[in-house]
C-alpha cells in the first residue's frame, strides 16, 4: 500500500509528462497539483489514524482520530 503522498508524487510525475506534451500554463499545472493534493487529504488522514490504531493495538477506538486532530488539525487551524 502506498501513502497518499507517494501516490501524489507518482501523479505529479505523470502530470509533468502531460504538461510537457500539451504545454499548459504554469498556473494550470499548479492548480492541478493543489487539487490533487487536497483530494488526497482524506486518504492521508485515514492512513495516519490506522497507523495510530495499530500502535494502540485496537485498545482505544478513538486513538487514531484523537491523535490526528491533536497533532495535525491544531497546526492547520493555527495557520489558517
Amino acid at each position: 500500500m502506498k501513502t497518499a503522498m507517494q501516490q501524489h508524487i507518482e501523479w505529479l510525475k505523470a502530470t509533468l509528462d502531460i504538461c510537457k506534451e500539451n504545454a499548459p500554463t504554469l498556473v494550470n499545472c499548479i492548480n492541478l497539483c493543489i487539487s490533487d493534493s487536497e483530494s488526497r487529504l482524506g486518504t492521508e488522514k485515514e492512513q495516519i489514524e490506522n497507523a495510530c490504531m495499530k500502535w494502540y493495538d485496537g485498545s482505544n477506538d478513538n486513538a487514531g482520530e484523537q491523535y490526528y486532530n491533536e497533532t495535525f488539525n491544531k497546526s492547520i487551524k493555527n495557520k489558517g
